[in-house]
């Protein structure tokens, strides 16, 4: 322990000297005219050069940097975390500054509005005594003493220890809710704090501690009593703690690498662990170093390890900055989960979003929700290593825009209670949705979003099919197009727990007029109304900003591509036998990550293109084909027209299908009669010993009610099913008695029934 605290300190004595070396050549350049600054980057060299030589001395700075892509920076190890008038802002350290210039780009300090110059001094403290922000070990109110308070005060909590950290600290995870496991409670996980800067983060995960807590409402009683809800607020206490006392901008772990200190956690998990280098770096002096071997890190391990004793239905790992909702997979770029519907009912879209942003001066009004490959590929990811490992709906809130009413702050989110809460409310909602729908997530709707995964959706409609179905009915599905049956093979990107993916063996399927499946009794189909894809013969649709690109189709020998414009189809009739549509499309862009603005609109008309509405919004950076997929309802025997309208965003957009999702056809003799209704008519569970049932809709295509009556004849339960609804869940709260229960559908004077027995234990 006193050699490598010996090395540890010849490192920091080594990096001191360098540091002060390159500022001095600052200087000399600023004093031969060689780089004129503005007035505050002359007085922050000036200060960086006077600072006392000590050991330990802040090293981490956040740059604007210029002359450089970002895309090349991340390739370069280099830790990008944001952009600005397309500068990369990079967090460096003297060393990386140097590097900097040796590739020839301009690093400018870029500060935040409160920083404290006492920490560019390197003096005791590296910012002012924070008054709501704790430290991990302050014995008055640090993390550690705050948990243990609220565990002796309140029943709810309990506290267990994940594992030590690298310097011997305790990781805590703290449970809300009754004590112990049950096999019928569902688990969800809370973490934050892999990065150790990311203060804001870490006070998220503890004022939802401390909601839970003391929540009174029905539904936090009802979520922390049926659910096992963990909470990890601190997965790097060593990192986190460093922060306070030397380094605030410091993201890694302790644990020296030789003559350099720290592993990046979150880049050290065990999926994909060093696919590549663009996504996690081999350098460990990189801020993405990711270690010498998968799970090498104490705190990884431990992680992981809790997973296998605990394993989460659904977890969230906080970070900041950036205002999104990230899911996997994040290691490549163009690739999309299995289980994107889950993923998309719970963060919402960027038309109905999860998360809403109302702090003063945010550069984003909600968190853009999306595939985290968006923002920049990852590799060695924790939500990717939850959700491929134990099929977690796994999400990674990236919390704030990094700015204010005075302007940037990345990391350095302020330590003002009314900001803090008010960032707290904006994501409580999301996090209790993520709670609710651990019970059953392949039903879930959320009342949130409005969003709910559907049961078989048709994400490409051309070339290659892509159908996305239930895991339990995908292997036995067939897959026909305009008739005739397809091969298929079955994709299970990113865990799949619930949902698989059915792609078409055929490659040169062109635009099928039809598409369906039929799994059991049960068949979706959908009938092309309109295709196109910048071909020779496909439609004029009308290109005002748009062009047809040669040079980079997704098939075929063209795509359309604009930067400010519009696509515009010819008029769309749509079949009064059809209230649905699934757009499907391929695209690519290359929009901003880290803002709102460019982007791109997906719209269509009912009126002939006065009013709009929009049904999909795309941004952030697609460096590789994908597809999409929209549904439009409400349109029945409508003329419709479509829009693809790109505010300042590079877009290229090919091979569009319009289907009509025509309701379902009989798959035996009697599938439409009162006999097949019933030989359908199944609960999920009977006798019902949980908080959850989920009954199949008889009536496929067909609108109708579900009516739940006890024993006495009253009504206990009333449900609407849409036409489009294949099941309906009746959530039983507590006060539902045990005993039989008659329970009747009912469409278009059918109706079916079934007895039902609810036989749960005690609360």
């Amino acid at each position: 322990d006193r050699f490598r605290a010996w090395q540890s300190w010849v490192a920091e004595l080594q990096q001191l000297f360098l540091a002060v070396d390159g500022w001095w050549q600052r200087i000399v350049e600023v004093r031969d005219g060689q780089r004129p600054p503005g007035a505050a980057r002359v007085l922050l060299l000036l200060l960086l050069a006077c600072a006392p030589i000590v050991a330990g001395a802040q090293q981490h700075l956040t740059y604007r940097v210029s002359g450089i892509r970002a895309e090349s920076l991340v390739v370069r190890g280099f830790d990008v975390v944001g952009m600005e008038l397309g500068d990369a802002l990079v967090v460096a350290e003297p060393r990386d500054v140097e590097r900097l210039a040796a590739l020839g780009a301009r690093a400018e300090p870029r500060l935040a509005p409160n920083t404290d110059v006492r920490r560019l001094q390197n003096l005791a403290a590296v910012a002012a005594a924070p008054v709501i922000y704790r430290s991990y070990d302050d014995p008055q109110r640090g993390i550690r003493r705050w948990i243990d308070s609220l565990a002796a005060a309140n029943p709810r909590v309990s506290v267990d220890t994940v594992g030590l950290s690298y310097e011997g600290r305790p990781i805590l995870a703290v449970k809300v809710g009754p004590r112990g496991d049950a096999a019928s409670r569902p688990n969800v996980l809370f973490v934050a704090t892999h990065h150790a800067r990311e203060w804001a983060a870490t006070e998220m995960a503890l004022r939802l501690i401390t909601r839970l807590a003391t929540g009174t409402d029905a539904r936090t009683d009802s979520l922390i009593n049926q659910r096992d809800v963990w909470i990890v607020p601190v997965v790097n206490p060593d990192g986190y703690q460093y922060t306070f006392t030397t380094d605030r901008l410091w993201r890694k772990n302790r644990r020296p690498t030789g003559t350099a200190t720290g592993v990046d956690l979150n880049r050290n998990h065990s999926n994909n662990w060093g696919l590549d280098d663009s996504g996690s770096s081999p350098d460990p002096f990189s801020e993405i170093y990711r270690g010498p071997s998968a799970a090498s890190e104490l705190e990884v391990k431990a992680l992981q390890q809790f997973h296998l004793l605990h394993p989460p239905v659904i977890s969230i790992s906080y970070h900041t900055y950036a205002g999104l909702l990230l899911f996997p997979p994040g290691s490549r770029a163009g690739v999309l989960s299995g289980d994107l519907d889950l993923y998309r009912a719970l963060a919402g879209t960027n038309v109905n979003p999860a998360a809403r942003d109302r702090l003063p001066g945010s550069q984003r009004s909600f968190y853009s929700p999306g595939t985290a490959w968006l923002l920049y590929p990852t590799n060695g990811e924790y939500t990717d290593w939850a959700s491929a490992t134990f099929g977690t709906v796994s999400i990674n809130p990236e919390l704030t825009s990094g700015y204010g009413t005075g302007g940037y702050y990345g990391f350095e989110f302020p330590d003002d209670e009314t900001l803090l809460q008010l960032l707290f409310t904006d994501n409580l909602p999301f996090a209790l949705d993520a709670i609710e729908m651990a019970r059953d997530p392949a039903h879930y709707r959320s009342p949130t979003t409005g969003l709910r995964p559907e049961r078989w959706v048709l994400e490409s409609g051309s070339t290659r099919l892509r159908v996305r179905g239930p895991s339990s009915a995908a292997p036995s599905a067939s897959l026909s197009a305009a008739g005739q049956p397809i091969a298929f093979t079955l994709d299970s990107t990113s865990g799949a727990r619930y949902d698989r993916r059915l792609l078409s063996q055929s490659g040169a399927l062109g635009r099928p007029s039809t598409i369906s499946i039929t799994a059991g009794g049960e068949q979706v189909r959908w009938s092309l109304l309109a295709a196109a894809g910048a071909e020779s013969g496909d439609p004029a649709w009308s290109l005002s900003g748009f062009v047809t690109d040669a040079a980079t189709p997704f098939a075929g020998k063209a795509s359309y591509r604009g930067t400010t414009g519009e696509l515009r189809s010819l008029p769309i009739t749509v079949p009064a036998a059809a209230d649905t549509l699934s757009l499907t499309y391929w695209t690519r862009y290359s929009g901003e990550g880290f803002a709102e603005l460019p982007f791109g609109f997906v719209r269509y008309s009912a009126d002939g293109g006065q009013t709009w509405n929009i049904v999909g919004r795309l941004a952030g950076n697609a460096s590789a084909w994908y597809p999409e997929d929209l549904r439009i309802g409400g349109v029945k025997g409508q003329t419709i027209v479509l829009s693809f309208l790109s505010v300042g965003m590079p877009w290229w957009i090919d091979e569009v299908t319009l289907f009509a999702n025509l309701p379902a056809a009989a798959t035996t003799p009697d599938d439409t009669s009162r006999a097949g209704a019933a030989s359908r008519f199944k609960p999920s569970a009977n006798p019902v010993r949980g908080n959850q049932v989920t009954f199949v809709w008889p009536f496929g295509g067909k609108s109708g009610n579900l009516l739940v009556y006890d024993f006495t004849g009253r009504l206990a339960w009333k449900s609407t099913a849409g036409a489009q609804d294949v099941d309906v869940t009746w959530d039983l709260p507590w006060n539902v008695a045990n005993g039989a229960y008659l329970v009747i559908a009912e469409s278009g004077g059918q109706r079916v029934r079934l007895r039902l027995f609810i036989a749960r234990g005690t609360p």
